[in-house]
């Protein structure tokens, strides 16, 4: 934590994250090299199962970067601003945005929903209910059906909640109020505050649900039912020890760095 902290200091990016982003991105090589001594041995499928499994991991992570990146501009006016002390620049009728991000909660609901997930095993280990205990192992269980299903509807009710933390449209509004900002068509105010509430509502829902798919996507490499080659992938390049979380912290981790050197 304290290193997290000093690297967070120099304004180099998200410190936690990048420490985190570095273990994962240290065994990628050697999970990258066994998947293609495996596929190119014996019966793994050959060079083109490997490729396609390559393919496959660009293709999520470019999805994940549209998510991280993605954002909804909802356009400002300004009535009049006057800038500079000594040379004063009347900039009225100027156009603004804000902008709102797809996924303003990054990687945090995919934390609680995982934490979340281990009280039903802590709480039936105090007693001796065979029913409790089987819903426990089932929630326990990555590949079972009510796991991914809990999981899910965790990771999306998190998004909600933790946006709805870090998000405050009624001071937004009273922001734009005090410098004479407005959105076209929407009153200031009550009105204005209500319309960014909406909006922010409507682009979470997509992301939440995307966020949640790359959650239980791991848990797929668990099930009888996954082909071999497929649940090797999920495995060694989607990290199911972190639950979809590490390539979650690489493409929010680069992002961080990005952010910080411009």
């Amino acid at each position: 934590m304290w290193l997290g902290e000093k690297i967070t200091d120099k304004g180099i990016g998200n410190g936690t994250s990048l420490i985190i982003t570095a273990g994962i991105i240290a065994r990628l090589p050697h999970s990258i090299l066994q998947e293609f001594q495996s596929k190119t041995q014996g019966a793994g499928g050959g060079l083109l199962i490997f490729l396609i499994e390559i393919a496959l991991m660009v293709v999520i992570i470019m999805a994940i970067i549209l998510l991280v990146q993605g954002t909804r501009r909802i356009p400002l006016n300004y009535a009049r601003r006057i800038v500079g002390a000594t040379s004063a620049k009347d900039l009225s009728g100027a156009r603004d945005f804000i902008p709102i991000k797809v996924n303003s909660a990054g990687v945090m609901p995919i934390i609680f929903a995982q934490a979340m997930l281990f009280i039903p095993s802590t709480l039936a280990g105090f007693g001796n209910s065979e029913t409790a205990q089987g819903f426990a192992k089932n929630l326990s269980d990555p590949g079972s059906l009510w796991y991914n299903v809990v999981y899910a509807v965790l990771v999306i009710a998190f998004t909600y909640l933790y946006t709805a933390l870090i998000f405050n449209p009624n001071q937004m509004a009273e922001d734009l109020k005090r410098n004479n900002g407005f959105i076209p068509g929407i009153k200031p105010g009550e009105d204005t505050a209500s319309y960014i509430g909406a909006i922010m509502d409507r682009i979470t829902l997509p992301g939440a649900i995307f966020l949640a798919l790359i959650g239980i996507l791991p848990g797929f490499s668990w099930s009888n039912e996954c082909n071999k080659w497929i649940r090797q992938f999920l495995w060694r390049y989607i990290h199911v020890d972190h639950g979809g979380r590490g390539i979650r912290y690489f493409t929010t981790s680069r992002k961080s760095i990005t952010d910080a050197s411009l």
